[in-house]
């Protein structure tokens, strides 16, 4: 049975807000539920209000429209159709959203590239999307070198060099990002359906490769209604430091200021010492954050000026508990909280208290029963009673809403939704009263800093340095909450391997964010009869006295 929410306001108060998402849907009308309609829509009636703000610069709701029509256009005149896959490597910037933008306005499939990939997980990516067009930062142009003989369909580099350095040389099988945008403003005319796929996002992968989550137009236009629920209007300001690549940044910051009227205040990557100051200086109201973030921020020195921010809201996941209401206090807002998936969108929230409802701390919320239903289980998929921790489960229960769907893998499709339901591999409880709290990851994966980490993609890295026999990666508690990526390693008989040398064999071939802080060599890694590590015996054995800590080290790693 799903689970309940038995309070009769609390009922009350979900209708309520349920029934403004419906009118922010209605508003916009079935038939305009694609990224390039909405944007078009937007632009006709907000015009000169400035859509986003991005460092010194400040770009219209026009100026968007107009710039992604653009980039559109030479698309198609470049040769890209629709349902071709173009992939996009920018770190955040304006020229993100025209190019995102501009192929979804030709019905062409988006692929976000995490932007720290590095070697094999960069290839893997690009080859199975199967993309043929690239849009990649001048600074990552010798990353896409090292990959490029491996590649298997990119026929098209368009390089961004607006923010490069004037001795930059532009390679000659390249086409400048800046030549796209003075093409006509015309785009084609294309029959895209509100059905059609927009994206495929890359989730890392847990026991294999990352899958290739598929976003349909609808599902992205309407996870815009957060606005309308929370009480945002036409004057707030949104405010991201997180990366355009990541679902957070676009489906609860880009499509919420889109579908409601709203500004963007974006910062190309977050920074603690600026955070607030980029806050004041965008008079933003509303901030989402992930991982690591409010408990870095209440880390920092306190200052006589915390309370005076413009903040009302800040929006996010798994704060700490004993962070989350002295954050609130010192800095004079409040924390909205809930659960999401890149495949299932958000399938529960904890509105403000400003809004009347019953909040509990730290509760991920209550199932927001107008688009979803939840379900806890056991390993035998029996459900579970309250206060007893499960598996969380979850369905769409609106129609028209997305289903969950791989990329390319139909067999770890029907694996993740059998019986009808979306195994989201999160174990989870609820109470009395229907609030579900966080308990810990079932899957084989690693939380850091906002990141999903795969380890599957951590050992398949170390374990070709020629002095691995074999090695398992796993996260360990981290004091912000989230997990450190350790490594446990056994070594080829006789061989040796000092820390340093795997942190210098790592940096070239993943992502900063995966190479591991801890690193131990062990005579012999723990197996079961069958031959697989045992890897709760080397979580439970955390960080020893033998364990090498990259921070007290002092090993600094490169991130470009």
């Amino acid at each position: 049975m799903p689970v309940e929410v038995k309070d009769p306001e609390l009922i009350r108060l979900m209708n309520e807000m349920s029934g403004k998402a419906m009118q922010a849907m209605l508003n916009i009308g079935m038939e305009n539920a694609t990224v390039g309609r909405l944007v078009k829509m937007k632009a006709e009636k907000n015009g000169d209000k400035v859509f986003l703000f991005f460092e010194d610069e400040q770009v219209t709701y026009k100026q968007m429209d107009d710039r992604s029509d653009r980039v559109a256009n030479a698309l198609s005149q470049m040769g890209v159709k629709k349902g071709d896959k173009v992939a996009i490597m920018l770190p955040n910037c304006p020229e993100y959203y025209y190019c995102w933008w501009g192929v979804s306005k030709i019905g062409a499939i988006f692929v976000p590239i995490n932007v720290s990939l590095r070697g094999d997980g960069l290839t893997y990516i690009l080859n199975h999307s199967e993309a043929n067009t690239i849009f990649l930062s001048h600074e990552y142009i010798g990353h896409y070198r090292f990959i490029e003989s491996d590649l298997t369909g990119i026929a098209r580099l368009i390089l961004e060099t607006r923010y490069a350095l004037n001795s930059f040389k532009l390679p000659s099988d390249a086409v400048p990002l800046e030549e796209l945008l003075t093409a006509t403003p015309t785009p084609p005319e294309v029959d895209i359906s509100p059905m059609d796929t927009m994206e495929i996002i890359y989730s890392s992968g847990t026991t294999g490769p990352p899958k290739g989550v598929q976003q349909q137009h609808m599902g992205s236009v309407f996870a815009g209604v957060l606005p309308s629920m929370m009480g945002l209007s036409e004057g707030d300001i949104m405010y991201t430091c997180l990366p355009l690549f990541h679902g957070n940044a676009q489906m609860l910051t880009t499509m919420p200021a889109l579908l409601g009227d709203l500004q963007v205040a974006m910062s190309k990557k977050f920074s603690a010492s600026r955070f607030w100051d980029e806050i004041r200086k965008f008079n933003a109201t509303e901030f989402n954050y992930i991982g690591g973030i409010p408990t870095i921020l209440y880390n920092q020195d306190p200052k006589p000026n915390d309370a005076d921010n413009p903040v009302r809201y800040a929006f996010g996941a798994a704060c700490p508990k004993d962070v989350w209401e002295p954050f609130e206090k010192r800095f004079g807002l409040e924390i909205v909280e809930g659960y999401g998936a890149v495949e299932a969108g958000a399938v529960t929230i904890n509105l403000p208290l400003s809004t009347g409802w019953k909040r509990k701390v730290p509760s991920m919320g209550v199932p927001f029963s107008a688009v979803n239903e939840i379900r806890v289980v056991d390993d035998n998929e029996n459900d579970c009673p309250p206060n007893v921790t499960g598996e969380m489960l979850g369905r769409f229960t609106m129609q028209t809403n997305r289903s969950v769907e791989y990329y390319k893998m139909e067999e770890e499709t029907s694996e993740v939704t059998r019986g009808g339901w979306f195994h989201t591999g999160d174990l989870v409880y609820y109470d009395e009263d229907g609030y579900l709290y966080f308990v810990d990851r079932k899957k084989d994966y690693i939380r850091r800093r906002g990141e999903n980490i795969s380890s599957w993609e951590i050992e398949s890295v170390v374990n070709k340095h020629p002095s691995v026999l074999e090695c398992a990666a796993f996260g360990v508690k981290s004091d912000l909450g989230e997990d450190e990526v350790k490594v446990s390693i056994q070594l080829h008989p006789g061989m040796k391997l000092e820390p340093e040398e795997l942190m210098a064999w790592c940096e070239s071939r993943m992502g900063y964010y995966m190479i591991p802080r801890y690193v131990e060599i062990v005579d012999e890694l723990p197996k079961t009869e069958t031959h697989r590590i045992e890897k709760y015996k080397l979580k439970a054995a955390g960080v020893t006295e033998q364990t090498w800590d990259r921070e007290k080290a002092g090993y600094k790693i490169k991130r470009s």
